[in-house]
């Protein structure tokens, strides 16, 4: 029973660790890609003065390759874990909402939803900025 245990302990934490980090290195590059793709969008309203992106081809010209250690080398990891509302029609956006902001992106996993509704919150905020002007 103890030779079970100990062999279960010497499996077990190596393995417990190994998806521990797998996981966090999911999550971490879901966080980057959703950030990642906030910042090409607020370009793209920058550079169209206020025109919402209707493909990720739009945004293409917005993606700059990050140089941390977390990095998106391609906009693919950003396809592969982020969905943009690219139907959205921007005259009926309710952007004075301050409760819940529109869903601009999401995740595809649909985690970190509390980091999506500050991205989206965000969004908001620079909408109501270039919409103004």
């Amino acid at each position: 029973m103890a030779a079970a245990v100990i062999v279960l302990i010497i499996v077990g934490t190596p393995l417990a660790g190994f998806l521990w980090l797998r996981s966090a290195v999911v999550r971490e590059t879901e966080w980057n890609a959703l950030w990642h793709t906030q910042t090409m969008i607020i370009r793209h309203l920058a550079r169209t003065r206020g025109e919402w992106p209707r493909s990720w081809d739009d945004l293409e010209p917005d993606f700059q390759p990050t140089n941390h250690s977390h990095r998106t080398d391609s906009t693919q990891t950003l396809h592969d874990c982020v969905n943009v509302d690219f139907d959205l029609d921007l005259q009926e956006v309710d952007l004075s909402e301050t409760e819940d902001p529109p869903k601009f992106i999401s995740l595809k996993s649909g985690r970190l939803e509390t980091e999506t509704i500050k991205v989206n919150r965000e969004l908001q905020e620079s909408l109501k900025k270039s919409l103004r002007r």
